[in-house]
């Protein structure tokens, strides 16, 4: 937990999983899959033993598939939260998410 204000303009100081679900990009999609056949290549035909290449390529690749889902997620999140880059995210949401209030505030001050 951070007490500096973030780099870039915020839509969402602390977003719930359903937005930041409805928020990660499609190449960071193609990116998980992709590691996840990476993984699984890797655990198909590295050094091991004939009795557990079976298990272990499919070990390797869900391990792939949720490590790279953990990633992007987390890049969803700091870009929701204004850590990285997040034109997009600001375009597509002009007020913030997080205020209690009836009073709309605009996701980049003074604009």
């Amino acid at each position: 937990v951070t007490n500096t204000e973030p780099p870039l303009p915020a839509v969402h100081s602390c977003p719930p999983p359903a937005l930041i679900m409805r928020n990660i990009h499609t190449d960071e999609i193609f990116m998980a899959l992709g590691l996840g056949v990476a993984a699984y290549f890797i655990g198909a035909y590295h050094r091991q033993p004939r009795v557990l290449r079976s298990t272990n390529k499919y070990l390797f690749g869900v391990t792939g598939l949720f490590g790279s889902f953990f990633y992007f997620y987390e890049n969803s999140a700091n870009r929701l939260m204004g850590r990285k880059e997040n034109a997009t995210e600001v375009a597509k949401y002009p007020y913030r998410l997080d205020t209690l209030t009836p009073q709309k505030y605009k996701t980049i001050p003074g604009s």
